[in-house]
């Protein structure tokens, strides 16, 4: 059976201040281009990735912006393994709720580095993961890295697998509940910063037998699932 970890909450491997400043920049062009679904465009963010892995090295079929229509198009890359273990699947999504100018301090679309902060529509959610993902392909590719699974990383993308092969991965067990009642795995990661739907200030809870996993960290998950 293919089965695929679909991972919300990623954190980098070690890098170097070359790779964190990669990040950083990789940032700042997803915070500057308007992802919101009333003005914004995943798409032109889809390619703009895009161009940075193509002009890393990876080959043009490994690199692919699709989508019902260019406004809400989305990128899928691939890191070809050795094939001795299942497929990992990486997932982030590009487009970002609407912001106002009005409510803002600063451009909601201007990346702002400010008294030790990030300021910009998607700082937290989610496009700072998105750039960890696409630094950590490009330093992959970099360095030759070519591990046990393929590893693919997709920006919201359909694939063509039953819902029990598929795991959802995530601190908010409102959204475990909800892909549980479509059918899918469920994958719980406590992080004590992370909050629910619960009070403010105060993280999701779970306990063995509430989900198909429960851990303590991204890396218990995985090394409980035999990775």
């Amino acid at each position: 059976m293919r089965f695929l970890a679909i991972a919300l909450l990623l954190a980098p491997l070690s890098a170097s201040e070359g790779d964190n400043q990669l990040v950083r920049d990789l940032l700042r062009e997803l915070i500057e281009i308007n992802t919101t679904h009333s003005t914004g465009s995943t798409g032109k963010a889809a390619e703009a990735m895009a161009a940075r892995l193509r002009a890393a090295g990876f080959p043009p079929e490994d690199v692919q912006v699709i989508g019902p229509r260019p406004e809400r198009a989305n990128l899928v890359a691939r890191l070809h393994g050795t094939g001795a273990r299942r497929p990992l699947l990486l997932i982030s999504h590009l487009d970002v709720v609407e912001a106002r100018r009005e409510d803002w301090t600063t451009d909601p679309f201007q990346f702002v580095e400010k008294d030790g902060y990030f300021y910009g529509r998607g700082t937290m959610d989610i496009k700072c993961g998105d750039a960890i993902l696409i630094a950590n392909l490009i330093r992959w590719k970099r360095e030759n890295y070519k591990p046990d699974r393929e590893v693919y990383v997709s920006a919201y993308y359909y694939l063509d697998l039953k819902p029990e092969e598929v795991m959802m991965c995530a601190a908010h067990a409102s959204d475990l509940r909800a892909a549980r009642s479509n059918g899918l795995r469920t994958g719980f990661i406590h992080r004590p910063n992370e909050y629910g739907n619960g009070p403010v200030g105060v993280p999701d809870q779970a306990k063995p037998g509430d989900f198909d996993v429960v851990s303590v960290s991204i890396i218990d998950l995985a090394q409980q699932m035999g990775a």
